[in-house]
């Protein structure tokens, strides 16, 4: 097992850079950025943590995620406080290599009551993943850490995995989220035009070599992780209210039997101001603690998290996202199912 030690830093988020951003399908891009191979235009970008704030709002408490900066990719580095990469407990991450992960991932999805055809494509597109990239570059067995950047090393993966763009862009976790728990989503009215970053799921779904959807559930997909559309604020509780309030409008609903879809809502400003799913998982319940499900980006591999309390993936999730202290943006909303977390 080999532990990518590169420093997050500030990404830049110009329109261009935007597209690179939202390839990698989720906000853990900006991990997958700064460890690019040299002759990748993008490797001089590092990414950057901030430290959380709370946020009262209708007696449900909202902590801040992550939100992505604006700046030119000429800018000069940013100092890192590496305190803000340390978790103030240890968890445990897996790659779900084994035999044994495997099958705690496909009991936990049997007690959520989801359906066998979708943890079997699950289960399908691990073992394609890690076959693909090789277990020797992945976690070996389960790895407590404090640390919230990658536990292998992001540059081999993109390079092994770049010799198979031309066939199959990769799943990330929009698309491993919703496949995994589409039984338990609305079916959402059409919000319009609205495709500002699902464009690159659309390629990936269209290959028909990863997850495999129905014309059905991709109008639904499309439906589902449609953005949102918001004012140029960093008041949280304005895109609370516009996030709920278009959840009502159109009717998206996600209501599971156990498990829980965990979305981390980010604000977006270029032409327009809009809300979008920058990273997603699944949570399961889990003994005294909780496993969380997720496909880090196209390019960096799914992980079962074990966690000892909702707190605690907050805490994980803001180490990993939250840039809001060197932000225009607001930082973004962390929801549970289609309400915001409560922990």
């Amino acid at each position: 097992m080999k532990k990518n030690v590169a420093s997050k830093s500030s990404l830049m988020i110009s329109a261009p850079l935007c597209l690179t951003l939202l390839l990698t399908g989720c906000a853990q891009a900006q991990n997958l950025i700064s460890n690019l191979p040299e002759q990748n235009p993008q490797s001089s970008l590092e990414t950057s943590d901030a430290t959380p704030n709370k946020l009262e709002v209708s007696d449900t408490t909202v902590k801040d995620s992550s939100v992505i900066s604006q700046e030119s990719s000429s800018s000069s580095e940013q100092s890192i406080d590496e305190k803000k990469l340390e978790l103030s407990a240890p968890v445990k991450i897996s790659n779900i290599v084994s035999e044994e992960e495997q099958k705690l991932l496909t009991d936990l999805c049997n007690q959520a009551g989801i359906a066998d055809e979708s943890s079997a494509s699950l289960l399908e597109q691990i073992k394609n993943y890690n076959t693909t990239v090789g277990a020797d570059k992945l976690i070996d067995g389960i790895q407590e850490t404090t640390d919230v950047r990658p536990l292998y090393n992001v540059a081999e993966l993109y390079n092994v995995l770049d010799a198979h763009r031309a066939e199959f862009i990769g799943n990330n976790c929009r698309m491993t989220t919703f496949d995994l728990m589409k039984q338990f989503m609305s079916n959402p009215k059409d919000p319009g035009q609205r495709p500002e970053y699902l464009f690159i799921d659309q390629e990936s779904l269209a290959s028909q070599k990863g997850v495999n959807l129905s014309a059905d559930d991709l109008k639904k997909f499309n439906n589902m992780y449609a953005s949102v559309l918001t004012e140029n604020t960093d008041k949280q509780d304005v895109h609370l209210k516009k996030i709920l309030d278009d959840f009502k409008a159109r009717n998206v609903e996600i209501k599971p039997e156990a498990a829980s879809v965990i979305s981390v809502y980010m604000h977006a400003h270029f032409d327009q101001d809009y809300l979008f799913v920058g990273h997603t998982g699944v949570l399961f319940p889990h003994e005294d603690g909780f496993v969380f499900l997720e496909k880090v980006s196209f390019d960096e591999p799914y992980q079962l998290v074990y966690l000892s309390s909702k707190a605690q993936l907050n805490e994980y999730l803001l180490a990993k996202y939250d840039d809001s202290d060197t932000q225009a943006t607001s930082a973004p909303l962390i929801f549970e199912n289609d309400k915001p977390m409560k922990f």
